[in-house]
């Protein structure tokens, strides 16, 4: 093998002609002739030019006898002998200014990878919008008094999730407040074993704290009862009928939305009186030209729906004579009145019949007529426009009566129409309505729109008596419109909140106290058997002391069937 050939292929630029000749590997090296006797190389070393020179590795050239990275290397940069000037950097092959403070160079320029958000850490590593480079990582960047969790910015003085420092969350029932978690409870529960719990409605703790209610009972009105009855199930402790209730509509915790009821277990869109359901909207059937009298029963065209029923909409100065819109002023068939004709070769003139036409206008079979404006003969005679429209310059043109406006060629109200609602084009939500040009929310009987939410202003304490009106801790209840200590169907006695309906210490009244073994029903003090007499319930069958009735004493001291014996 010739021993050129031993020469890696990317270094045989470099060596000149002669070198290549003359190179020896293991051989000897005259040093001053440069041929090969007289000495030998060392090992991994060739003779080049009388000198031995070490042999050069991948990814480094020969230069002026010696190995270099011409990628690095400042006095052969991207080849031999080409030097950087003073100040410069050989960075692939390439001459740069030396980057210096702690800098290194990324695209040609000098930048701190430390801080850079554009090289964060390494050239062109860059940190998303927001975020600022740390100490060379992306960090969030949170304004002042925040502190970045979890790639949030929170507030860790008041943030339950991250109570004092990130992910130290607080427990159920509990806040944070100057970076402790501590337990706050609403006014109506109590702090039971650490947790707010509403001791009138929860089992484990019915009427005070680890009283639990036995299995098969519930929590009401802070006393264990029998589970809910039948045709109702219990949702957080209540009792309540999924097939009704617009809180738990079909299961327990689905409320249904804005505008709703719960009909059978499942939500549907709840019409206030005088309107219906058509297709999850609310609609006038006795205006509505689209469901006019019933759901998708649309008037056609140059039609309006009145109290049900679709009628021809005729436009001033036309009149509707046998279902057709005529002008009575030249109707030869109906001149000055409906069904009212002219004689054989009589015109109708101005609503009476003449035997000529006065001048602008024409005769058309037996009528006067004025072809710029006469509907059965717009521009010439017997030209008919279509119902609905009228004739202005000889020119058929739709023409909606006094209080509609033409949207898409159809004459709509602007202001009870709910694909028009106020303007062409302007179409209602499902649920809502449209009242005076504008797009209301529906709500049922008995409801009010409150802020877009159908509310009772008879129960609701967010809205009692009227929207916005907030009874206050004081009052917590509203009952009748009325803000009160108690709820609905109880009274304030003593400041207890009581049934005077069934409680036997205020049965009727406050402080009403019923005799003993005598219970309250529906406000008035009873007795399982007999009546009351000197304030106790006593058998009037048996008692001799109050024999067949009251003060009835026997003297034998025997009484049976109420009657002494």
């Amino acid at each position: 093998m010739p021993r050129s050939s031993i020469i890696p292929q990317q270094r045989l630029p470099i060596i000149s002609v002669f070198a290549l000749l003359s190179l020896c590997l293991g051989s000897s090296c005259e040093m001053r002739t440069g041929s090969c006797v007289g000495v030998q190389c060392p090992a991994k070393q060739y003779c080049v030019e009388g000198l031995c020179v070490p042999e050069c590795t991948e990814g480094t050239s020969l230069c002026e006898g010696s190995c270099v990275n011409t990628l690095q290397h400042p006095l052969h940069c991207g080849q031999c002998n080409k030097a950087c000037a003073p100040g410069e950097t050989c960075l692939q092959g390439v001459c740069s200014a030396v980057c210096s403070g702690g800098t290194s160079r990324c695209d040609q320029s000098c930048v701190d990878l430390q801080s850079d958000r554009r090289h964060c850490g390494a050239c062109r590593t860059s940190c998303p919008a927001g975020w600022v480079c740390n100490q060379g990582r992306c960090a969030l960047s949170c304004q002042e008094g925040l502190k970045d969790c979890l790639s949030q910015c929170v507030d860790i003085q008041t943030s339950p999730k991250h109570c004092g420092g990130c992910v130290n969350p607080c427990r159920f029932g509990e806040i944070c407040e100057k970076g402790l978690c501590k337990l706050s409870c609403p006014y109506d529960q109590q702090d039971c074993g650490g947790a707010c719990v509403d001791i009138t409605l929860a089992r484990e703790h019915c009427g005070a704290c680890g009283n639990a209610c036995q299995d098969g009972y519930i929590c009401k009105e802070s006393k264990c009862v029998l589970s809910c009855p039948q045709g109702q199930d219990q949702c957080g402790g209540r009792c309540t009928d999924l097939q009704s209730d617009p809180l738990h509509c079909g299961r327990c915790n689905y409320p249904c939305g804005s505008g709703q009821s719960c009909v059978s277990g499942d939500c549907r869109v709840s019409c206030q009186e005088g309107l219906t359901n058509c297709s999850g909207a609310c609609i006038n059937l006795v205006t509505d030209r689209r469901h006019c009298g019933t759901c998708n029963n649309a008037c056609p065209q140059g039609h309006v729906c009145s109290y049900g029923k679709c009628e021809l909409s005729c436009p001033t100065p036309l009149t509707s004579c046998g279902g057709s819109c005529v002008d009575l002023r030249s109707n030869a068939q109906h001149c000055g009145e409906c069904d009212k004709p002219c004689a054989a070769r009589e015109v109708c003139s101005e609503r009476s019949c003449a035997i000529s036409c006065p001048s602008g206008q024409q005769d058309c079979g037996g009528g006067c007529v004025d072809l710029q404006k006469d509907r059965a003969h717009c521009g010439a005679c017997h030209r008919l426009c279509s119902e609905g429209f009228i004739c202005e310059q000889g020119q058929c043109r739709l023409s909606c009566q006094s209080g509609l406006t033409n949207c898409q060629e159809t004459c709509v109200d602007l202001l009870r129409d709910r694909d028009h609602c106020g303007g062409c084009g302007t179409t209602c939500q499902a649920g809502e309505v449209c009242v005076d040009g504008h797009c209301t929310l529906s709500c049922q009987t008995g409801l009010t729109n409150c802020d877009g939410w159908c509310v009772d202003l008879q129960r609701d304490p967010l809205h009692c008596g009227a929207c916005e009106r907030l009874c206050d801790v004081s009052t917590p209840y509203c009952a009748n419109g009325q803000c009160q200590f108690c709820r609905a169907g109880y009274t304030s006695c003593s400041g207890q909140c009581v049934s005077t309906s069934f409680d036997p210490q205020h049965c009727g009244t406050c402080g009403n106290v019923c005799a003993s073994g005598a219970y309250c029903s529906n406000g008035v003090c009873t007795c399982g058997i007999g009546q009351i007499c000197d304030d106790r319930c006593v058998d009037t069958q048996n008692d001799p002391q109050h024999c067949g009735t009251c003060g009835n004493i026997c003297t034998s001291g025997v009484c049976t069937s109420g009657a002494c014996q």
